[in-house]
């Protein structure tokens, strides 16, 4: 799936296509087709990209007080092969959630995670679910997906 960086690069390259038409200038030309083939390319390599990850969420404690300190802990393993810089976005309620990047993991390594929940107010607190984003160096192409066996988890604040 093309980012909003990916489709105007696309529609630049479009638009320098068409006046290199229009003008008759080859250097336009050359611009135009290197932006469309880097945007096919960042695509091509985003969707076929294999990626196979377990994560894994505790949440430390389940039932706490307001003002008391708790946190999310994840184990992320990469189950394939080598795995391209990931990003994961676990929406927490009334804020923005936690957007935690990782570099690269070799084949069946693991590494640990944690943020910080919010405990400033009473009531439940419902964390995920969980999305994996995977994304070009450039910015242009980009997937998600949802790991399995990670529901929407909650936190009990008294």
């Amino acid at each position: 799936m093309l980012t909003r960086n990916g489709w105007l690069l696309a529609a630049l390259g479009a638009v320098f296509v068409l006046v290199a038409r229009l003008l008759a200038i080859w250097e336009l030309y050359v611009v135009g087709l290197a932006a469309l083939a880097l945007v096919i390319v960042a695509t091509l390599s985003v969707g076929l990209s294999r990626l196979k990850v377990n994560v894994s969420r505790q949440v430390h404690p389940v039932r706490l007080h307001a003002r008391q300190p708790a946190r999310v802990d994840m184990r992320i393993r990469s189950l394939g092969r080598r795995s391209p810089v990931l990003r994961l976005r676990d929406p927490v309620a009334g804020t923005n959630g936690a957007d935690i990047s990782l570099g690269p993991l070799s084949a069946n390594q693991s590494v640990a995670a944690a943020y910080r929940l919010p405990t400033d107010h009473r009531g439940v607190l419902r964390i995920g679910p969980m999305t994996v984003e995977v994304a070009d160096p450039f910015g242009l192409a980009e997937s998600r997906l949802k790991p399995p066996l990670l529901p929407t988890s909650q936190c009990f604040r008294n």
